[in-house]
């Protein structure tokens, strides 16, 4: 996707890469390998990239961009990937969301925010308005981490406009019930288990398969695990419940 087109103060170069994703490049602008628009703000450019399949790190050092008060951050983004970025001390929460919301070309970015975990171990978001080094981090030696995730929520999906925003609701929500900060029901979490099979997968195949899929998939929460006599009893559940998918889509699944 295209990055935003906003006023972004990072030390960071969006560069064509081959088809399979980007790379993160600091410093002077690349050559002539793609389109490029200058933003203000900082020797910034974003470029068109054919895909972000994955994300390859390579930034220099604050010094040979000759900026040196900036401050390393890691955003940990709903598809598992993470981005890098030396953020400046002027930097906007607004316009770090904004360059975020880019990897996915996201166009609803208002149900969408920043979060960290403070020395207390509690969750706190960005606030939009204030610059993004301003805020309470752990004084902790290291890298600044931050979590992409949805934050303000809809009573209904079809309220959603755009495809994107949807399937990023759906990689919150799977994320927030294997990690236990959304509680469901036991059975309804088998069931949801297996609509990710649907999603990811697509049609069940066999038993063999599915059993080894569903131990790569983060689907079964640990607390579902312990309420059960085994691993083996889960999995029979879900799978009951994977095989009436059949025929069911990938945006279906989703959706469900």
């Amino acid at each position: 996707p295209a990055a935003g087109e906003g006023v972004v103060s990072v030390c960071a170069l969006l560069v064509p890469d081959d088809e399979h994703g980007q790379r993160l490049h600091g410093g002077s602008p690349p050559g002539q390998e793609g389109q490029w628009t200058k933003l203000s703000g900082a020797d910034q450019y974003a470029g068109e990239s054919r895909s972000y399949l994955h994300l390859e790190r390579d930034i220099y050092t604050a010094e040979s961009a000759t900026m040196t008060d900036g401050k390393l951050c890691q955003v940990q983004l709903l598809d598992d990937r993470k981005l890098e970025l030396l953020v400046q001390p002027k930097l906007l929460s607004y316009e770090l969301l904004d360059l975020v919301s880019s990897h996915f070309n996201l166009k609803e970015k208002e149900f969408f925010g920043l979060a960290f975990f403070d020395d207390n171990g509690q969750c706190k978001w960005l606030q939009m308005d204030r610059r993004v080094l301003e805020h309470d981090f752990s004084k902790k030696p290291g890298v600044i981490s931050l979590n992409f995730l949805v934050r303000f929520y809809v009573e209904n999906i079809t309220q959603l406009k755009d495809i994107i925003t949807v399937e990023l609701f759906y990689l919150n929500a799977k994320s927030a019930i294997y990690t236990g900060v959304i509680e469901v029901e036991t059975e309804n979490v088998f069931k949801l288990a297996a609509n990710a099979l649907q999603e990811a997968k697509g049609d069940y195949t066999s038993d063999e398969n599915t059993r080894a899929d569903l131990k790569k998939l983060p689907t079964l929460p640990t607390k579902v695990l312990k309420e059960h006599p085994s691993l083996a009893f889960c999995e029979d559940r879900v799978i009951e419940y994977y095989k009436q998918l059949k025929g069911v889509s990938r945006g279906q699944a989703i959706v469900q």
